[in-house]
């Protein structure tokens, strides 16, 4: 948020950042004199010191040397904190809670308790000279500083609506269903399906009642899994908005950095930084455990080394690299096992499971 304060610095938040009206992720992000953004569109990698491991925060605006490129409109600089002489330490934590919160207004409505709101950020830092008693002594020499971050976060909502089938239609009775503004619904067999001049014609089941028999065996372990209605249907329906469940969409993550510092003489110099970050989120299976839900992991890493070497009086070679790797994993899972359920041989194949993962089956309304 800090770059915004710079002059001719615009946009909307970070992925929206121009500099000198240049296009948007055309910047180049620098931690140590290392470029770490990727790709073409400059992705800027998770793992980057977190703020308590920052020294020096600068904005290139105009005026770049020619270390700098892989740019259009500007270079943000970051710095990381290094050890010193004497031994520094700091503990801390910034945390919100729902605890401290007024209750929304839908959790009123509903007559829930509000939602799950948890956001704690905590860390610790900790630098100084590298010594071994007896053995070494790097004061004026070798110093280190290391930091950890950790995010813990609960967001969610006591007021999730949903729509259930009613205890009649876990039946196959539709007699009592309605479509929108009361219209009762209709129900026909596929089975009798024909063609009548340019239309395909079916008959309807008799009295709304599909038999029992006609009840797919897969269609029967999934409706196994669907909650039962906990609240009235909306005005003019059987079903809609009949269930309200609890939503919580956890995400956490842990940030590590390190840095080493080596004065080798009073002409040559040698640093290193590490950071490393990893994550999870996903959400609440509110619906059901076959509500699949996504689970995003992620992993990164950044590492620069530096080297400087003062030639003469008038002439300086500073020497460095850095890697940058960066790893994401998505998918969506339920909580099931189906191996009693016997799939086709091809679903299984497709699947390549049988725990966590099933067909999926959608439903909709056609008239």
């Amino acid at each position: 948020a800090f770059v915004f304060l710079t002059p001719n610095v615009s946009g909307s938040n970070q992925n929206d950042l121009r500099i000198n009206g240049s296009r948007s992720k055309q910047i180049e992000y620098f931690i140590d004199g290392v470029p770490v953004t990727t790709g073409y569109l400059h992705d800027v990698p998770p793992s980057v010191p977190s703020r308590e491991a920052i020294a020096e925060f600068k904005v290139i605006t105009n005026g770049l040397s020619a270390e700098y490129g892989r740019l259009s409109g500007g270079a943000v600089q970051v710095v990381s904190r290094s050890g010193t002489n004497q031994y520094h330490g700091s503990v801390y934590e910034f945390f919100r809670n729902d605890k401290l919160n007024a209750s929304d207004w839908n959790s009123n409505r509903f007559g829930r308790p509000r939602g799950v709101f948890h956001d704690n950020v905590f860390g610790a830092t900790f630098g100084g000279p590298i010594r071994i008693p007896k053995v070494y002594n790097g004061q004026d020499k070798t110093f280190f500083f290391l930091n950890y971050e950790g995010t813990r976060r609960r967001t969610g909502s006591n007021a999730a609506l949903g729509s259930v089938p009613t205890d009649l239609e876990r039946q196959g009775d539709f007699s009592q269903s309605l479509l929108d503004r009361g219209v009762p619904v209709q129900i026909f067999d596929p089975l009798t399906s024909r063609i009548e001049g340019a239309r395909v014609r079916r008959d309807p089941f008799p009295a709304n009642r599909v038999p029992q028999a006609r009840f797919n065996p897969l269609a029967q372990i999934y409706m196994g899994f669907y909650p039962q209605a906990n609240r009235a249907p909306l005005p003019g329906s059987n079903n809609e908005s009949n269930f309200v469940g609890s939503v919580s969409n956890p995400a956490d993550n842990n940030r590590w950095t390190g840095r080493l510092d080596q004065n080798w003489n009073s002409r040559h110099s040698t640093h290193g930084t590490v950071s490393y970050f990893d994550s999870i989120s996903s959400n609440t299976r509110w619906y059901g455990p076959l509500h699949p839900v996504n689970v995003t992991t992620g992993q990164a890493y950044t590492i620069s080394a530096d080297h400087t070497v003062t030639l003469s009086p008038t002439t300086i070679l500073n020497l460095r690299g850095g890697i940058v790797r960066a790893v994401s994993l998505r998918g969506n899972q339920v909580d099931a096992d189906s191996s009693s359920w016997n799939l086709p041989r091809e679903v299984l194949n497709l699947l390549g499971t049988n725990v966590n993962r099933v067909p999926n089956i959608g439903t909709r309304f056609t008239l």
